[in-house]
């Protein structure tokens, strides 16, 4: 009884195993003298990929509010540790081992590392990194280019156009 005319969530099983969330409302009614009682079972996968992509849309947005703030009150002589700072919320919050900035030399010919953070268990390469070509890293440079985030949670996963960069 508790349950009727209410939306409850779980899990449901397909045929193939896989679990997907779905909802179910349920009510009751009376026919007669016969007590009925109905069950609509909804998959709700779509609204639940919609409702975790505004969620870290919104974390994102609250990052980038947190992250600016900070820079605006933050004394020259620190700014380099406010961007490893930044560079590490930014690592935790989508997953990334190890972000770093780059900077593309004057003749365009060249990136140069600047700062770097790493996750726990990961080792810092910032003091390895020595500047690169851009020619050794054309599907980057063409991301760069479309002012564009090069995002690579995995080297493997790369498309086939950035055979270079993997």
């Amino acid at each position: 009884p508790h349950i009727m005319g209410s939306r409850v969530e779980l899990e449901g099983i397909r045929k193939d195993g896989s679990v997907f969330p779905l909802e179910i409302r349920m009510a009751e009614t009376t026919v007669g003298d016969r007590l009925l009682f109905t069950a609509a079972v909804r998959d709700v996968t779509d609204r639940k990929t919609v409702e975790a992509a505004l969620d870290q849309r919104n974390r994102i947005e609250d990052l980038i509010s947190t992250i600016s703030t900070k820079f605006i009150n933050l004394p020259s002589n620190e700014i380099d540790e406010g961007i490893v700072d930044a560079l590490r919320a930014i690592g935790e919050l989508t997953g990334v081992d190890r972000p770093w900035v780059a900077l593309l030399s004057e003749d365009n010919l060249a990136l140069q590392f600047t700062h770097e953070w790493s996750a726990e268990g990961i080792a810092l390469t910032h003091s390895d990194l020595h500047p690169i070509s851009v020619d050794t890293i054309p599907w980057a440079m063409e991301q760069f280019k479309r002012m564009e985030t090069v995002y690579i949670p995995r080297v493997k996963d790369l498309p086939p156009e950035a055979k270079v960069e993997r």
